[in-house]
């Protein structure tokens, strides 16, 4: 349907823009989580964010011309999740045709990863070791190899407030460095039922990936395959490395920093041509499974045991390479496990079993002091 006047296309325009952004994310089948009174986080990807008050999303993995994090209202995230034009989001929110409005598309930068890194990381070594329970071998040693770091964060330029965060980068095969996610150090009320600042920052389609051995596709068989393991988040693939670090051997570990198949995609065109073109790469996956030989490779889903976790790996369409799960077992009286919970509860189990044993040995040292004394005493009343 065409507009008669410029007066209807701009009340039509002024109408979507004014929706409800909460109502248009659901009609877009976006899960989105409560996360304070403020604000909603897309399960997906919690880089993007929604502000029912303002009527409007922040999407801090993708970067305007403006070098801010992209934003908008209701048509703007139709644009973005639909992947379409201006036009095309108004007729999908009103049904009607309005080509001849002019807009321009807002054009992404390559990220720049300009923070300046701590020397001492002496914050992130304890936040990681005692909060998170990951060992600080683990930790120094991911320090070590340049995969994750401490910085100063910004969260408010006007009043030059700044925290300390653990940045967990994502590395292409080339090195270069395309995008961050940010873990905040200190424990803040506003932040939610996390407590803690997260940020994505840069190319949400690149996660971060750890490299156990020397992963080789060139020499991948059906019985020895080129090896991805996927898990959901930074914070589960460190916490997983650390509970089987012994067992991996040649191995690709990659954290989504949400739920992509586009991020295995890029793991996997960087294996097999790292200079190929960007839209090849967001398709390897489906490339490999159906014209490659798919059986050189094996995807293991490491993803958190939950609902949402499980649709995830039903409902990817991988129909030829071999697929395994190794999901957290189930906590008691938990709706969901995510690697990180298993490590600390494994933690904490380990360290019970060691305070019990250390007690029952001090039972029984007390035991055998306590076996002679009567002898004594008996030896005295005689």
């Amino acid at each position: 349907m065409r507009y008669e006047s410029f007066r209807a296309k701009r009340a039509a325009y002024e109408k979507t823009r004014q929706m409800n952004i909460l109502d248009v994310a659901n009609s877009l089948g976006m899960d989105m989580k409560k996360m304070t009174s403020k604000e909603y986080e897309w399960t997906e990807h919690d880089a993007l964010k929604i502000n029912p008050a303002w009527n409007h999303f922040t999407y801090w993995s993708q970067t305007g011309t403006d070098g801010k994090p992209l934003h908008g209202g209701p048509i703007q995230l139709v644009q973005e999740i639909q992947h379409v034009s201006f036009s095309e989001a108004v007729a999908f929110l009103t049904g009607q045709d309005i080509k001849e409005f002019e807009y321009v598309p807002v054009e992404r930068k390559d990220f720049e990863y300009k923070f300046k890194e701590h020397e001492y990381t002496d914050l992130t070594v304890e936040y990681l070791t005692k909060e998170r329970g990951i060992s600080e071998a683990t930790v120094r040693e991911l320090l070590e190899r340049g995969i994750i770091a401490q910085t100063n964060y910004t969260t408010d330029y006007e009043k030059h407030k700044s925290e300390p965060v653990v940045v967990f980068k994502s590395i292409d095969a080339k090195g270069v460095i395309k995008g961050v996610s940010l873990q905040g150090i200190w424990a803040n009320e506003e932040y939610g039922e996390r407590k803690h600042l997260k940020r994505s920052l840069g190319d949400g389609n690149q996660g971060m990936i750890l490299k156990v051995g020397n992963p080789n596709l060139t020499k991948a068989t059906p019985e020895k395959p080129y090896t991805v393991i996927v898990f959901e988040a930074p914070i589960d693939m460190l916490s997983y490395y650390d509970l089987f670090k012994s067992k991996l051997h040649d191995v690709v570990m990659v954290a989504m920093n949400g739920k992509k198949p586009v991020v295995i995609s890029n793991v996997l065109a960087d294996a097999i041509n790292p200079n190929a073109a960007q839209d090849l790469k967001e398709r390897a996956l489906e490339i490999v499974d159906k014209n490659m030989q798919p059986d050189i490779f094996k995807i293991v889903f490491a993803v958190d045991n939950d609902i949402h976790g499980i649709e995830f790996i039903e409902k990817i369409n991988i129909k030829n390479i071999p697929v395994a799960r190794h999901l957290p077992k189930m906590l008691p009286g938990q709706e969901k496990t995510d690697w990180n919970d298993m490590l600390k509860h494994v933690r904490a189990k380990n360290k019970n079993k060691a305070n019990s044993f250390e007690t029952r040995l001090n039972e029984a040292k007390a035991a055998k002091t306590e076996a002679v004394q009567p002898d004594k005493v008996a030896t005295k009343s005689m």
